[in-house]
Parts: C-alpha cells; sequence; structure tokens
C-alpha cells in the first residue's frame, strides 16, 4: 500500500487598510503653494463678505431712499394742503374787523335808541279814548332820559322821580266833564302816568256856544321803552 503525499494548502494574509495600520504620508507640496492655496481662500472669504457687506448696504441704502422718497412726497402734500388752508385764511381775515365794526355799530344803536318810545303807539291809544266832546289843537312829546344821580327836573313833587318823557296836550272841550273823563281814560293807558290839568279855562268871548280851553300834562313812565334796538339775550 503506497502512501499518497498530504496537499500543501498556501495560505495568504489580508492586512486591511484601516487606521490601525495607518499609511504613511509624505507631503511633498512646497510651502509656497499652500500658502498660496491658503491665501486664495482667504481671499475668496473677504471676497464674499465684502460682497455680503454690499448688499446689506445697498439694500439698507434702497430701503432709506424709499423711506425718503415717501417723505419727501409727504412733505410735498403737506405744504401743498398748508397753502391751500393759507389761501383760504386770507379770504376771511377781513372778518374779524368786519364782525367788530358790526359790534361797534350795534352798541352805537342800542346806546342812541335806549331811550325809544313808539310814540305813535300812545298817540293812538290816546286819541281812541277822546270823548266825542274834546278835540286837540296841539300834541308835544319829549323824551327825557332819566340820568342816574341827577336831580329831578320837574317842579311838581308828585310827579314820579323815573318819568322818562312828558306829553303836553291843549285842545279845547265843550265842558269841564269831558276833559275829565278823558284824562281818567288816559291814566288807563300802560305807561302814562301822573295825568295833571296845567290850565283849564272857560272861553266865552262872543261865542253863541262856549267852549273849555285846557292843557294837559301827561308823565311817561320807563315802561314806554320800546327796547326794539336791545340785543336779545341767547
Amino acid at each position: 500500500m503506497s502512501t499518497q503525499p498530504a496537499a500543501v494548502t498556501e495560505t495568504t494574509t489580508v492586512v486591511p487598510l484601516t487606521s490601525e495600520y495607518p499609511l504613511a504620508r509624505v507631503d511633498l507640496m512646497p510651502p509656497e503653494v499652500l500658502a498660496d492655496r491658503r491665501f486664495k481662500r482667504t481671499k475668496g472669504l473677504l471676497a464674499l463678505g465684502v460682497v455680503g457687506t454690499l448688499a446689506l448696504c445697498g439694500g439698507g441704502y434702497v430701503w432709506a431712499a424709499a423711506d425718503a422718497d415717501a417723505a419727501a412726497e409727504e412733505l410735498a402734500l403737506e405744504q401743498a394742503r398748508t397753502a391751500e388752508l393759507q389761501a383760504e385764511a386770507a379770504q376771511y381775515a377781513a372778518v374779524p374787523a368786519l364782525i367788530a365794526s358790526v359790534d361797534r355799530a350795534q352798541t352805537a344803536l342800542t346806546t342812541a335808541m335806549a331811550s325809544d318810545i313808539e310814540w305813535y303807539r300812545y298817540l293812538s291809544q290816546m286819541g281812541a279814548v277822546t270823548p266825542d266832546g274834546v278835540w286837540f289843537t296841539s300834541v308835544t312829546a319829549t323824551s327825557t332820559p332819566v340820568v342816574a344821580g341827577a336831580p329831578a327836573l320837574s317842579g311838581d313833587p308828585l310827579a314820579p322821580a323815573d318819568a322818562v318823557g312828558e306829553v303836553v296836550t291843549t285842545g279845547k272841550a265843550l265842558v269841564y266833564q269831558d276833559v275829565a273823563t278823558w284824562m281818567d281814560n288816559l291814566d288807563g293807558i300802560s305807561g302814562y302816568d301822573h295825568v295833571l290839568f296845567t290850565n283849564a279855562a272857560l272861553n266865552d268871548e262872543g261865542e253863541t256856544d262856549p267852549w273849555v280851553d285846557f292843557t294837559v300834562t301827561t308823565k311817561v313812565a320807563p315802561t314806554a321803552y320800546s327796547d326794539r334796538y336791545v340785543p336779545k339775550a341767547e
């Protein structure tokens, strides 16, 4: 029996390229090249920074310019509005002077017409209460405004101190009784006060029918003022 020789087995060992077995690296790049590369990278980063800065500045400028334009437009509108209001105000510049002039005129009118009496009303009422047997030959009405502190000018101690006028009537009557009746009627008219005989005499000279000549004086009370020119309270 022959013996076969044993087979020879070849074994291969594979060494993995890991950090456990680092490879030796040799950098043969000259330092000038490396420095140039680093400079180029730095220059690129600086360029990007400059571009970014310029972009930010440009955006800020655009924003500021837009805001300035808006402010300028608003200012122009306000200036135009101001000019318009000034033009309108100029149209009414004379109004205060006109109002002052009207006020002065109103004050002057009120002062001048403070003692206004509507005499036609009183003369009409006086005629309405006159008996048929009485007629007038003259009627004189005088306004005498009362001055504060001034003494009464009338010599009649019974005359009202606050009288503001006087009416002197002369006329003729058929009988004394008609004159007395007329005086009583006159005393009942509001605004007339202190109706007094100044003179009364029978006139029968050469006449078939004698008559009575009379003069009557009547004081006018402050209630006779019309107050037409006194400003009404609002």
